[in-house]
């Protein structure tokens, strides 16, 4: 790992997130809806470029407005997105978000026809794309693109790119049972990209799901029971409560930071940028996560979970993610 650029690759969902002005005000009520930046992939690239990471995103948009709009947000926040292409026919995803007076979300998704479900291996095993995945040390992607043959196989065909560039392989599970014809093929589809990953994080109850027990299963458990699987750094997290990092040497949890939600939108993914900004950070030899020590995994702990907080005090995903790692002197 160390000696590559220091840059990671996302490849995923980039959508525009429709909200009411503030928290508490329902959709159907909203006079106006306000956009933002939305997509897990496309949030994670933010966050890690607000953290100084030099950043990629492969993704699509429809040749539309929402599309352009999109694209300037990321350029705007330093984000690469010479991936990021067109697919004429097809339009950018969005997606309704609702979100009530304690922060919690529902979601109500528009996406027929959404350019980044209709990419197909071709669209990313172009040279601009290979030469991306081939200088990054880190390749991360969520398990929504894992909907449908084409867009998995292209999923899979970078994933292999990557690995065998030597990058470490980082997978947010990410679990969204609307987007998948059946909650079987959701979870064999997820599970089989745990198995690829080196890194993976996973919400305690989409760990639950993907292990097959209990709801109320705790978090050190779950990323025990996820290391089996095949991942060498796990990290779980229990939404204001506390989240686990875990290797197969070390075990960290730490409580969740206390704060006033206003919405939990992107949480996760600030979570998951700040982790891969942290670990990056720590210049690993060859990427070895074996050799983390238990004060490594305190950090990653605490940058992941210090960021989460952050990120639920604004409205929209992406609005309050940190500027500059925990523990860390502004440059």
């Amino acid at each position: 790992m160390a000696s590559k650029g220091v840059s990671i690759v996302v490849f995923g969902e980039v959508l525009c997130d429709l909200f009411a002005p503030r928290a508490g005000v329902s959709l159907a009520e909203a006079a106006v809806l306000v956009p933002h930046l939305g997509g897990a992939p496309a949030n994670v690239t933010v966050q890690l470029a607000r953290l100084g990471v030099p950043v990629s995103l492969i993704s699509a948009v429809g040749p539309d407005p929402l599309g352009e709009r999109l694209r300037r947000i990321l350029v705007a926040e330093g984000v690469n997105i010479s991936g990021v292409m067109f697919k004429p026919g097809h339009r950018t995803g969005v997606t309704l978000v609702e979100v009530d007076g304690t922060g919690e979300r529902t979601f109500f998704g528009f996406r027929e026809a959404s350019a980044d479900l209709a990419i197909v291996p071709k669209d990313v095993l172009r040279p601009a794309c290979l030469r991306l995945v081939r200088a990054s040390r880190v390749f991360h992607t969520g398990t929504v693109s894992l909907r449908n043959d084409a867009s998995r196989d292209a999923t899979e065909a970078l994933q292999d790119a990557a690995r065998a560039a030597g990058s470490l392989i980082s997978v947010d599970v990410n679990l969204r049972p609307g987007m998948y014809p059946s909650r079987a093929l959701m979870l064999e589809r997820a599970n089989g990209a745990v198995a690829r990953a080196d890194i993976v994080k996973a919400t305690r109850d989409e760990a639950a799901l993907l292990c097959g027990v209990g709801r109320n299963s705790g978090v050190a458990r779950l990323a025990s029971l996820l290391l089996k699987r095949g991942p060498k750094l796990v990290t779980v997290t229990d939404g204001d409560k506390a989240m686990c990092v875990s290797t197969q040497n070390h075990q960290v949890l730490m409580d969740a930071v206390p704060v006033t939600v206003v919405d939990a939108t992107g949480a996760g993914d600030a979570c998951c940028g700040a982790v891969l900004a942290a670990l990056l950070a720590m210049n690993l030899a060859e990427g070895n996560l074996a050799t983390l020590t238990e004060q490594q995994l305190c950090r990653l702990a605490d940058v992941g979970r210090r960021a989460g907080a952050a990120a639920v005090r604004s409205l929209g995903a992406t609005t309050g993610m940190i500027r500059r790692l925990p523990g860390r002197r502004a440059r």
